[in-house]
């Protein structure tokens, strides 16, 4: 169709190329952006997902989806930094329940980075937020390899 990506490029690139290719041929197409930035969160690259943020068109929202705030909150715990958002913000509720999240690890910064640093091997004090209320986040996923439940 109009936006699929040339099949000389397709079979050519890893999977995150292709989606960055469809993504700067169709800048205003919503749907290549979000599985772009989908496939960020799925195999866990917040590096370019939070680079991407920032130019990323509104498409009619006023905030970003709250799975990209979250991974926001993963990229900032890792870097130790605020992210640049551009115009973007990540809501209050957003960075509350990522905090009360971070209580009930019991864990500080520093731990917290470790723990985020290495998506799907949870250490053995986080199993008890397994299934839990905050199953249905990307730090969940991040943390657990699985999501949902909840909200």
């Amino acid at each position: 169709g109009r936006h699929a990506l040339r099949q000389d490029a397709y079979a050519e690139y890893s999977t995150t190329r292709r989606f960055e290719l469809l993504s700067a041929e169709h800048p205003g197409y919503r749907l290549a952006a979000e599985y772009r930035l989908g496939w960020y969160l799925l195999s866990h690259q917040l590096d370019p997902l939070v680079a991407a943020l920032p130019s990323l068109p509104g498409f009619g929202r006023d905030h970003l989806p709250r799975h990209l705030e979250e991974a926001v909150l993963c990229w900032e715990a890792l870097h130790g930094q605020p992210a640049e958002l551009g115009p973007w913000r990540v809501r209050t509720a957003t960075r509350e329940r990522f905090d009360a999240f971070v209580r009930a690890l019991g864990c500080d910064r520093d731990e917290l980075r470790i723990v985020l640093r290495t998506p799907g091997r949870p250490p053995v004090s986080a199993l008890k937020l397994l299934g839990g209320p905050w199953s249905d986040t990307y730090y969940g996923y991040r943390l657990f390899g699985t999501s949902g439940g909840g909200r």
